[in-house]
């Protein structure tokens, strides 16, 4: 039983296993960003009512998470100043080749994901999920298919080739276009608690973020990491705000991306964030078409990491279906924490209690 503790605790507490040889497969380039204005087009009974105030997002010490769509081989110095900001600030990166991963190492990419990762930063590889096949723009995969199953294939090969391709530098998986609807019977939210399983059993130690944009239903809580529910301008932010009609248990299940904010308003949007649940935030004076191909200046950045109070780098949770039980008179369940961005402090403890239990 021992020895079966030990494996079970390398599986989540160790480093990100090698994947599957991945077959090349052409990319084409998806252009424009998904925000509120897309998602939009979602039918009126999914929008949520009677919104409740969140919970204060910084209990835990907010953190700077920037959707960081800038080529390194375009703007190096962008890079270079991303990876020098304080970690316990800028902890969180998301390395976009070519809306995924390519069908070949860019080893300008390559290079920086590593120096990135080496700083102590964690870099995710984005990954199009195409609102799974079901919105009105009626994305198809790179095959031409629309159904569920097929988009869930195709995320599942684009996480496989962003481990293959630059190995445990990348340290999670950004999940873009995500439905904002539970589905019937939850089968939306299911799915994308598949494909966060599937992520987290091959690569134990990646963290996972889901970006639907705008609010969604609780149904979403333990499908990731981490919830992008605000991606949007400093105007909607300020005077049409929406918010999840959930509380999260954990600040850093939610995450806000800000663009279009004068640079003496950050402030303000980071303390709005904080009062709104949102742990994780991004705010950038970028603006539509592409607010993310671009870095505010140094003295932006270093106003908006002022402004957040840092914390500890977050670290990705067990599988939500992880369970273990052990026979001592009757049967015990332990289950694992929620799926949310923990501290590494408590992932460790939780491991302890694992053990102790399996060797019961």
């Amino acid at each position: 039983m021992k020895t079966s503790a030990a494996i079970l605790l390398s599986l989540i507490a160790g480093g990100a296993t090698a994947a599957n040889t991945v077959s090349p497969r052409h990319y084409p380039i998806y252009e424009g960003n998904r925000g509120f204005e897309e998602t939009a087009n979602f039918s009126e009974s999914s929008r949520l009512e009677e919104p409740k105030p969140d919970k204060n997002g910084c209990s835990e010490g907010q953190q700077i998470a920037v959707p960081s769509y800038i080529h390194p081989k375009d703007n190096p110095t962008a890079w270079k100043q991303l990876i020098a900001y304080d970690r316990t600030k800028v902890s969180i990166l998301v390395a976009n080749v070519v809306n995924g991963p390519n069908v070949s190492i860019n080893h300008d990419w390559s290079t920086t994901i590593h120096n990135a990762s080496m700083a102590g930063k964690k870099v995710l590889g984005y990954v199009r999920t195409g609102y799974l096949g079901q919105n009105a723009n009626n994305f198809t995969t790179l095959d031409g298919a629309r159904d569920m199953e097929s988009w869930v294939q195709q995320i599942q090969k684009d996480v496989d080739t962003w481990y293959f391709q630059y190995g445990e530098s990348i340290g999670g998986i950004f999940f873009d276009e995500g439905l904002p609807e539970c589905g019937r019977d939850n089968e939306y939210a299911d799915l994308y608690a598949r494909i966060n399983n599937y992520t987290k059993r091959k690569y134990p130690t990646a963290f996972t973020a889901l970006n639907p944009g705008l609010a969604v239903p609780r149904c979403y809580e333990s499908t990731m990491d981490t919830l992008m529910t605000y991606e949007n301008s400093y105007d909607t932010y300020i005077n049409k705000y929406v918010p999840n009609n959930w509380t999260a248990t954990d600040p850093y299940k939610i995450w806000h991306v800000v663009y279009g904010v004068p640079e003496h308003e950050v402030k303000r949007v980071t303390d709005l964030a904080c009062e709104r649940g949102a742990g994780l935030v991004q705010v950038t004076d970028g603006i539509q078409p592409n607010p993310y191909n671009t870095l505010p200046k140094d003295g932006y950045m270093r106003k908006l990491m002022d402004s957040v109070a840092g914390g500890d780098p977050l670290i990705g949770s067990p599988p939500s279906s992880l369970r273990v039980r052990a026979e001592n008179k009757k049967t015990k369940c332990l289950r694992s924490p929620s799926t949310g961005g923990a501290s590494a402090a408590s992932f460790s403890a939780f491991a302890a209690i694992l053990a102790a239990v399996i060797a019961l």
